[in-house]
């Protein structure tokens, strides 16, 4: 038995050796950054719960057998589809899917067992809920009411907030952060990054600021016990990361009908990209931010090259906010303009000039500090 968070037990099997030998279904959930560019412009939020979703799937009658378990000298086994098989996420993604398929991507997302509604108006929401929750009715999918938010304006979603067009790292996370003390075993150092990794959105440079503490993982094998002992050079990153946390806690989401700016930038240890929109007041807003570290060959590039290679990265990385629009591409180095003016490239800045393909930037110089 495993407990909840709500505090409720939930029964477990060990499936271990069942999944090992299942064909896998690689069906996929949408990636949350999609969902999130997919409520732009909307107002009013409704997160509907699937009452254990995937109990709410039956199995198939040859594959009962299978899911078979003893307890107390009695073998039992699974009507419904049980939690610990390996393809249970991707059979609930594939049902709610399937059930919402016309309504998919225009007012409601299903994300496993979260159905997110989404309008604009508090009439069309109520219009909105009605049809979702009629076809979920129809499909004998039941919610559960006391885990299900409806006409927000704020609200809690995949882990962040979503409100009038913003996102926002969600405070109780911002706490947590704020909390850690410095990592002194394998095991604390990977949940401290961990918590970091899902806010790199919201921070310029993430990649080239946690590097040193990265650096801990690599070599021999490391144990989640073992002990560890942060630098001068380690610990100044853990106290510079959690401080750029706390405060980088608001992103906004994209505006479609208007241009967005891609910032790039390298430094000798990583490249970075950010991508901004200016507001009605004309101000710059972050939109998302993107970092990598450099391996120890891209390290040895020549200055230029990790410029190139930062531009390239970028907008390979916002690819599908770039492509066919207009956008400013701002550096603070004039070289970058080589891999669309120059014909006759060879090697690495041939292979590089593919990525740009299709993108018409206009470009801005300007200093700019380090992402």
């Amino acid at each position: 038995m495993a407990e909840k968070s709500d505090g409720k037990w939930r029964m477990c099997v060990d499936y271990r050796r069942l999944n090992k030998i299942t064909v896998k279904d690689r069906y996929s959930s949408p990636r949350i950054d999609e969902i999130y560019d997919e409520l732009a412009g909307a107002k009013i939020f409704s997160v509907l719960d699937a009452t254990s979703g995937h109990y709410q799937i039956t199995m198939e009658e040859k594959d009962k057998e299978k899911t078979a378990f003893s307890f107390k000298g009695r073998l039992y086994e699974y009507n419904r589809m049980p939690f610990g098989l390996c393809n249970v996420p991707a059979t609930f993604q594939r049902a709610m899917d399937t059930i919402l398929r016309k309504e998919n991507r225009k007012f409601v997302i299903p994300y496993l067992d979260d159905v997110i509604v989404y309008s604009k108006t508090k009439e069309d929401h109520s219009k909105h809920l009605r049809v979702v929750m009629g076809k979920l009715r129809a499909a004998g999918i039941s919610l559960n009411g006391g885990k299900c938010k409806m006409f927000r304006e704020e609200i809690k979603i995949l882990g962040n907030i979503i409100s009038q067009g913003k996102i926002k790292v969600d405070p109780e996370r911002t706490q947590r952060i704020r909390n850690y003390s410095p990592p002194t075993t394998i095991k604390e150092l990977r949940s401290f990054l961990g918590v970091a990794n899902y806010c790199r959105g919201f921070v310029p440079g993430f990649a080239e600021l946690t590097g040193p503490l990265y650096d801990l993982l690599k070599g021999e094998k490391k144990t989640s016990a073992r002990a560890i002992t942060l630098d001068e050079r380690q610990m100044k990153a853990f106290k510079e990361m959690k401080e750029r946390l706390c405060q980088a806690t608001t992103r906004f989401q994209p505006n479609f009908d208007q241009d967005f700016i891609l910032v790039t930038d390298a430094s000798d240890v990583g490249i970075g990209a950010i991508l901004l929109q200016k507001d009605s007041n004309g101000r710059e807003r972050l939109i998302s931010a993107f970092s990598k570290k450099l391996d120890k060959c891209q390290k040895n590039y020549s200055v230029t090259d990790k410029e190139l290679l930062g531009l390239v990265k970028g907008i390979e990385h916002y690819r599908h906010y770039l492509l066919g629009r207009p956008f400013i591409l701002r550096t603070d180095h004039k070289a970058l303009t080589y891999l669309w003016e120059t014909k006759n490239l060879s090697g690495r800045l041939l292979r590089w000039s593919a990525v740009p393909r299709g993108c018409a930037p206009s470009f801005e110089e300007k200093n700019i500090n380090r992402l």
